[in-house]
């Protein structure tokens, strides 16, 4: 009787993250998806792996970093590609990734719930900053009309740019 052999791990490839890709394939994706899901997830991984230690987190795998795996470490990481100017679909589709794996870690019961249900993509964030001007334009005429002078009215314009574009760096968008 032979003893049951872990999967064949690539350089670098963590135990789970080959389970997730047995999964996929059993489920029909394509080669070429898995290998995009697999160069996401090494992105992911070292950029939250360089995070967490970063915060103090003891990080020795791969699969460590799943165990701070939340929404909010994914919003810090979508920050990331704004911050780095990633192209809109690049980072679209490394969130799909994220979305992905989540739904798999909840279904193997390594996590409770799935945090990427609170992270939308780039472009939901990116039409809400092309919507600020028009809410501030609003604002600006009812300033006016409320007969507030020039100069406050330019204050409470930069008050209320600022606060908007603040809210979805917060997360919270």
């Amino acid at each position: 009787m032979s003893l049951p052999t872990q999967p064949r791990l690539d350089r670098g490839q963590s135990l789970l993250t080959k389970k997730f890709e047995e999964n996929l394939r059993l489920s029909g994706v394509s080669s070429k998806t898995i290998r995009n899901y697999r160069a996401d997830l090494a992105h992911f991984a070292g950029w939250a792996k360089l995070h967490l230690q970063k915060q103090g987190c003891s990080i020795s795998s791969t699969d460590d970093v799943f165990s701070y795996f939340s929404g909010q470490l994914v919003a810090l990481y979508k920050g990331h590609h704004l911050e780095n100017r990633v192209p809109e679909a690049t980072t679209n589709r490394r969130l799909s990734t994220l979305r992905n794996i989540s739904k798999f870690l909840v279904a193997q019961g390594i996590i409770e719930a799935n945090p990427m249900t609170v992270v939308s993509n780039l472009k939901q964030a990116i039409s809400w900053k092309k919507n600020i001007e028009t809410i501030v334009v609003k604002f600006e005429k009812y300033l006016e009309n409320e007969g507030i002078s020039k100069v406050s009215r330019k204050n409470y314009l930069s008050d209320i740019r600022q606060f908007l574009n603040w809210i979805p760096e917060a997360g919270t968008v």
